[in-house]
């Protein structure tokens, strides 16, 4: 499972050892640096905390996970800098409206729309005007 754009990460954990012995960093300030679509880089909204024998752990907000890359940096003045470099996905609802895109069929008598899943057979949603409705207008995105 992967990081899903543009939702918060609680906790995101990771290691800061001691770039003179290899040893775990336990005590200090860690400082967070992100970068989002090889943009600029920034520092993290929220400041790295010690969670215990020298794992460290942040909350990323959703703002910094809207991105398809995200590269985040951690430092400390005594250790290794530490680099990850995130992909994320795209929520199902956004996977889904993808997976519609051209694939509906409007019943003429009832003017009901359905929207097919790719194999073209499986409805995924019906969509049914009330008799109000003067008319449907469909936007593509």
């Amino acid at each position: 499972m992967g990081f899903v754009k543009n939702n918060a990460i609680t906790g995101f954990a990771f290691e800061m050892i001691k770039a003179a012995d290899g040893s775990a960093i336990t005590s200090g300030t860690v400082n967070g640096y992100i970068t989002k679509d090889g943009g600029s880089q920034a520092s993290l909204t929220n400041t790295p905390i010690h969670a215990g024998n020298g794992q460290w752990k942040v909350n990323l907000t959703a703002a910094e996970i809207d991105a398809d890359i995200i590269g985040l940096l951690f430092t400390h003045t005594d250790a290794v800098p530490l680099h990850f470099t995130i992909k994320t996905e795209h929520t199902a609802i956004e996977k889904a409206a993808k997976s519609i895109v051209n694939k509906a069929v409007q019943d003429k008598t009832s003017g009901a729309v359905v929207y097919y899943d790719d194999d073209g057979a499986t409805p995924l949603l019906t969509h049914t005007p009330a008799d109000s409705d003067t008319e449907i207008t469909r936007t593509p995105s």
